[in-house]
C-alpha cells in the first residue's frame, strides 16, 4: 500500500507533515507527485515522483501498488485555462493511469488481455482517495447557514471548473471523498497581513459579509481524516468552528498588528454573505486543533511579527 500525494505545494507537504505525525494512518510509503519536487529536500519515507498532472506520459512510470490518493494539486495561474488543466485534465490524466494495468515493457497490443490482466492485476484494496476541492463551488449570492446539500450553482470560472471536477471525480472513483475547503490561512500565508500593515485593505461598512477559514493544518488532517473513512462517495465541507463577520476579523487583525483600522469600501467580488457549516465534518469525528481563526492567526502574528525584526 502506499499513498500519493498528488499536487506537492503548502497543503501537500502540510499533509505529509501530518501524516508522519498522527498515529494510526495507513501503513506504506509516501508518494510526493510534482513537476518540480526534489527528493534531497523531502523527509525520510516520502519519495518523489517528479511529474506534470497535465502531461500523461510524465505519469507512466507511477508505481502499480497506489492504494490512497489525496489530490491537492493547484493551478498555475487565476485564468479557465489553468484551473482546467489541472482540476479536470490532470486529474483524469492520473485517475485513467492509476486504474488501468501497466504491463510494463513489450508491445501492449500482441499481448491477450488475459495475460495482461494475469501478469499485472490491479490492486486487490479499492483505491482510496479524497479529491480536495473548494467552496467556490456555491453560488456568491447564497446567504445564511450552507451545508453540504446547498445547491452548486458556481457563477465563476473557477467553481464551475472545480465542480466539473468533482463530478469526473465520482464519475472515475465513485467511492472518493470529496473535501470542499473555505480560506486556508496559516504559516506562511501574510499576504492579508501585509495589507492591513500598509494600510491597503478595505472593509465592507456591514457585518453581513462573512469569513469562513480552516487552518492549512487543519485542513491538512481533515483530509487524512476523511482518507481513512470508509469509502463512502461522501461530500464534507472544510471550514472551521466559528464563522465570523469579515470586518470584525480585519480590524481585529489591524489591531493585533498595531497597523491602521482599514478604511471601509464597496465589498470586492470575492466577498459573500454565506456561513459555512462544518457539522457534517465533526459528525464523521474529526477534531480541530484550530476551531476558532481568531486564535490560529495569533501565531501567524506571532511568526510574522518575528520575521519581519
Amino acid at each position: 500500500m502506499s499513498l500519493l500525494i498528488a499536487g506537492f505545494g503548502d497543503l501537500g507537504r502540510q499533509i505529509a507533515h501530518e501524516y508522519f505525525e498522527t498515529p494510526g494512518n495507513i501503513p506504506g510509503p509516501v508518494l510526493a507527485l510534482g513537476r518540480s519536487v526534489n527528493q534531497l529536500e523531502l523527509a525520510p519515507g516520502i519519495r518523489a515522483i517528479k511529474a506534470d498532472l497535465r502531461d500523461p506520459d510524465s505519469l507512466d512510470n507511477l508505481p502499480e501498488d497506489i492504494t490512497h490518493i489525496v489530490y491537492c494539486a493547484s493551478a498555475d495561474g487565476a485564468d479557465p485555462e489553468a484551473y482546467r488543466a489541472i482540476y479536470v485534465d490532470g486529474l483524469r490524466n492520473l485517475l485513467t493511469k492509476v486504474k488501468s494495468p501497466r504491463p510494463g515493457r513489450g508491445p501492449i497490443g500482441k499481448r491477450p488481455l488475459e495475460h495482461i490482466l494475469e501478469h499485472h492485476p490491479r490492486p486487490s484494496q479499492p483505491l482510496q482517495m479524497v479529491f480536495v476541492s473548494s467552496t467556490a463551488v456555491y453560488a456568491k449570492s447564497l446567504e445564511g447557514w450552507v451545508d453540504e446539500k446547498s445547491p452548486t450553482e458556481p457563477g465563476r470560472f473557477n467553481g464551475q471548473i472545480m465542480l466539473e471536477a468533482e463530478i469526473l471525480c465520482r464519475k472515475m472513483v465513485p467511492e472518493a471523498q470529496i473535501l470542499r475547503l473555505s480560506g486556508i490561512y496559516g504559516p506562511g500565508r501574510t499576504y492579508l497581513l501585509r495589507r492591513l500593515m500598509a494600510g491597503q485593505a478595505t472593509v465592507p461598512a456591514s457585518s453581513d459579509f462573512w469569513a469562513n477559514r480552516i487552518h492549512i493544518e487543519d485542513a491538512a488532517r481533515a483530509a487524512l481524516h476523511l482518507l481513512n473513512l470508509t469509502p463512502g462517495g461522501e461530500t464534507f465541507i472544510g471550514t472551521d468552528c466559528f464563522p465570523l463577520p469579515l470586518r470584525e476579523v480585519y480590524l481585529d487583525l489591524a489591531k493585533r498588528l498595531n497597523a491602521p483600522a482599514p478604511a471601509e469600501a464597496a465589498p470586492s467580488a470575492m466577498m459573500g454573505r454565506k456561513r459555512l457549516s462544518n457539522r457534517k465534518l465533526l459528525d464523521s469525528g474529526f477534531e480541530f486543533r484550530w476551531p476558532d481563526s481568531r486564535t490560529g492567526y495569533q501565531t501567524v502574528i506571532d511568526s510574522f511579527d518575528h520575521a519581519a525584526q
